[in-house]
């Protein structure tokens, strides 16, 4: 039943017919008859979502256009735009993503009644058959298109055009080396899988943001035609022809039609966005005067995920924009030691739970050092205290980072009290935000999504290391070794992991398991290992700084937490193609997709947990494959370079704004379809 919304637009569209009927003659007459692309994704009647419409609704949709509209090819509109001679509105049919089902109707249909059409795909998706990672958290893996289905959809008529090779998502950063990997590398592989030359481009989710000029520069010198966005607008003679924008085919009618028959208040919104966009580009090429002084704030920095995140981050800062340092409110931990030759540690500044004299302390350090932004690490008293001392020293910029979705990062009723002095609040993953904003409370155009991310350079595969490693521990060659990193702490459930441990020795002997990290449940963990009589085969390594060449020598990797949000350490895994078997918590299944990076268990499912291990033990060509596919997850979606861009464009951003020269920003790395569509839905 059609939403009370959509009956009035259907109401206004039939009243305003005459009116909109002499608009486009009018424009017909000067050639400038508006040029409408539809976009679709996916047309079939099962497995229903935001993207799919039935195949009923589309074959009404493409009767209608064949009836009133010029159907012509994405070339024929580059065409009339250039000579600026269009005489009737016409249209332009597109598919993204590239799924299988579109073969079974969709797509002859089109064929059919002779209906041109440019079907996008991700190249790495129909080469693998990898399922969309927005369908994996929607928890229903698709099919995508197979190389054969492209070579047969060519053979009738229907051109095929680049959708990036891993559907990457451009409002992230990329290097040059990833825009050259998606956009000219990809290309030139798709070309030769189907025997044809590749045209033309479309920009994953398609918005604003996505459309960086380094992209667009790329997309030229794969010597393609043009690229399409998808924000929701018409294209006229005398646009720009490289640049061809699209309409979500919306599987409601009324807005179809409404779009279709030439909605003029379309043309001045998309004037007016064009205008606020040059507005902020011309701001934001304003340099700044001098690096950004940011403290961080945390409690201490043993080592754990999120304190190596950190590490990582304060290390990659470009010094000519972050000036970055950290204040530990307890002991400086291992990791603080670490970095205290390279970056400002201040530590001790609390003296018991209940100091409040931590407050001007903080205080005075952040006027003392003249900080510029200050972003609280985790939830608990580093989040409450660094924020009301940041707003008591005045300092421009508050942000807070968390990790996790529960336990020991649940945000408490005082934290809460802050919200209104917090400038943002900022997600590691999409389902992350998602959870910050709805769960949390935390307003939506305050939380900003930016992803863990790793240097892939130092976790990469290192057969070097599988031997030296084991002969380091006294073991054989031969030996199987399963491992963790993570802090000692409640919410890591290590005990799980000895449980399985124990379960998979009464299988198998030539097992050993190792843990990386220190805290305060090493005695609990010692005592379960001695229950277990374990002692020779669970080795509790402490702290390491060769956490790289440690899990390079893994054959498996586990996680066993009662809550998480998008742990490094798994990432750190997966990147050294060592594939893990986790608990199903947080943001999790974003890098552990069951059954292609690995597998997902219940929390406390031990028995699951120990079936998976062995039988991932047991077949060394799955474990492989499923290693050498987590690599490519990580470099297409959690590089340190990417978490240390999106955290300087967000401090230097907020930044400007509290000052008065930009409008607050939303920084968003956006990960799920449904999230990139809700902002379409907007425009229509």
């Amino acid at each position: 039943m059609q939403s009370l919304q959509h009956h009035l637009l259907n109401i206004r569209t039939r009243i305003t017919r005459p009116l909109r009927r002499h608009r486009v003659a009018a424009l017909a007459a000067a050639g400038r008859a508006p040029m409408s692309v539809l976009f679709y994704h996916r047309v079939a009647d099962t497995s229903p979502n935001a993207w799919t419409m039935s195949c009923r609704e589309f074959e009404r949709q493409v009767d209608y256009c064949r009836q009133n509209f010029d159907l012509i090819t994405l070339t024929q509109l580059q065409q009339r735009s250039r000579d600026i001679a269009s005489d009737r509105a016409s249209v332009s049919l597109t598919f993204d993503d590239g799924y299988a089902e579109n073969c079974r109707f969709a797509i002859p249909l089109l064929i059919r009644h002779r209906v041109p059409c440019t079907y996008f795909v991700s190249v790495q998706h129909v080469q693998s058959g990898l399922p969309f990672a927005h369908d994996l958290e929607c928890g229903v893996p698709l099919a995508v298109n197979t190389i054969d289905e492209l070579r047969a959809m060519v053979d009738g008529g229907i051109e095929i055009g680049l959708h990036t090779r891993s559907h990457f998502d451009f409002s992230r950063p990329a290097t040059d080396e990833q825009i050259r990997s998606e956009i000219v590398d990809a290309a030139a592989e798709l070309a030769d899988a189907i025997g044809r030359p590749i045209r033309y481009f479309a920009f994953p989710f398609g918005l604003r943001q996505q459309l960086a000029p380094a992209v667009v520069d790329a997309v030229r010198q794969a010597g393609l035609v043009g690229y399409c966005s998808a924000y929701g607008a018409y294209n006229f003679p005398g646009d720009d022809p490289f640049h061809i924008r699209r309409i979500h085919a919306d599987p409601e009618f009324a807005a179809l039609e409404n779009w279709l028959t030439f909605d003029s208040r379309k043309v001045r919104r998309e004037n007016k966005q064009v205008a606020i966009q040059t507005q902020r580009v011309a701001a934001s090429l304003a340099t700044m005067p001098r690096p950004l002084n940011t403290l961080f704030v945390i409690t201490s920095m043993p080592v754990g995920g999120a304190e190596t995140l950190l590490v990582n981050l304060m290390d990659r800062f470009d010094p000519a924009k972050i000036k970055p340092s950290v204040v530990c409110l307890k002991q400086p931990g291992p990791l603080g030691e670490q970095i205290a030759s390279r970056h400002p540690v201040y530590s001790d500044l609390t003296r018991s739970k209940f100091d409040f004299a931590v407050l001007p302390r903080l205080v005075r350090l952040m006027k003392s050092q003249a900080i510029d932004a200050v972003v609280t690490v985790g939830a608990g008293d580093k989040m409450f205290w660094g924020r009301l001392a940041a707003r008591l020293a005045g300092v421009p910029v508050c942000c807070s980072a968390l990790h996790s979705t529960g336990w020991p990062d649940g945000v408490g009723r005082l934290n809460r009290m802050l919200t209104p002095i917090t400038d943002g609040f900022i997600a590691v993953a999409a389902q992350h935000g998602i959870h910050l904003s709805k769960h949390e409370g935390f307003p939506a155009d305050r939380v900003h999504i930016i992803r863990n991310g790793i240097d892939c350079e130092r976790f990469r595969p290192r057969h070097d290391s599988y031997q030296s490693i084991r002969h380091s521990l006294g073991l054989p060659p031969q030996t199987k070794l399963v491992g963790i990193v993570a802090a000692l702490r409640a919410e890591k459930n290590h005990a799980m992991l000895i449980d399985v441990a124990a379960n998979v020795h009464r299988v198998r002997d030539d097992v050993h398991f190792v843990i990386v990290g220190d805290g305060p449940e090493r005695g609990m963990i010692e005592r379960k290992i001695n229950e277990h009589k374990l002692e020779s085969r669970v080795h509790l390594l402490g702290t390491r700084h060769d956490t790289d060449r440690i899990v390079a020598a893994l054959n498996l990797f586990l996680l066993c937490s009662h809550n998480e949000a998008s742990p490094v350490s798994i990432l750190e895994a997966l990147a050294c193609e060592v594939p893990v078997v986790s608990t199903r918590v947080g943001s999790v299944d974003e890098s552990v997709i069951d059954g292609v990076t690995g597998h997902l268990v219940a929390v406390d499912d031990r028995n699951a947990m120990s079936q998976y291990a062995l039988s991932l033990l047991s077949d060394d060509q799955v474990r492989g494959d499923m290693g050498r596919r987590g690599r490519e997850l990580v470099l297409s979606t959690g590089s340190l370079d990417s978490m240390v861009d999106g955290y300087t464009r967000l401090i230097e951003w907020l930044f400007q704004a509290k000052c008065g020269k930009l409008p607050m920003p939303k920084i968003e790395m956006q990960s799920t379809k449904a999230a990139s569509w809700s902002m379409v839905e907007q425009v229509n």
